[in-house]
């Protein structure tokens, strides 16, 4: 049994690493990529190449016929954006609660992320495997994470 809970508790320090280093990683990514989304200032290629790709991803928003709205690409990209240039370092500097709607925000634009990328003809390898590693960090902290059980 000692046995046990010692392997327990040192595979839940590894998964809170891994799960840490991991947040840090993807919160970077998502301001660059939200900053980019924002400002021009930061490299006006990019910036264009962002405004550019938001005229094609409008048409197919994944809500549209859920909700009947279609966004202005404009808007489409500034909403976008923000989330990403707020939720990334919210991975990273939040609080575990709000760590977890960042995490869950990102989540959702990754997968709205690859649905457009599928409709307009474009690989959905990166928004794949960043929706797949915000649910790894998700899982990790999960199980990192004392239940309420425990604690009362």
């Amino acid at each position: 049994l000692c046995c046990t809970l010692h392997t327990f508790s040192v595979m839940a320090s590894v998964g809170g690493t891994v799960a840490a280093v991991l947040s840090v990683l993807l919160g970077l990514a998502f301001a660059l990529a939200g900053a980019a989304k924002l400002f021009p200032a930061l490299n006006p290629d990019l910036y264009k190449e962002m405004v550019a790709n938001f005229i094609k991803y409008s048409p197919v928003f994944p809500l549209a016929d859920m909700t009947g709205f279609r966004p202005p690409p404009d808007l489409y990209r500034q909403v976008v954006g923000s989330i990403e240039l707020v939720s990334g370092p919210g991975l990273i500097f939040f609080p575990a609660e709000m760590k977890t709607i960042c995490n869950g925000l990102l989540f959702a634009i990754m997968c709205g992320a690859c649905y457009t990328h599928m409709a307009v003809g474009e690989p959905i390898v990166v928004p794949l495997v960043l929706g797949v590693l915000l649910g790894c960090v998700y899982v990790l902290r999960c199980q990192g994470a004392p239940s309420k059980e425990k604690t009362q």
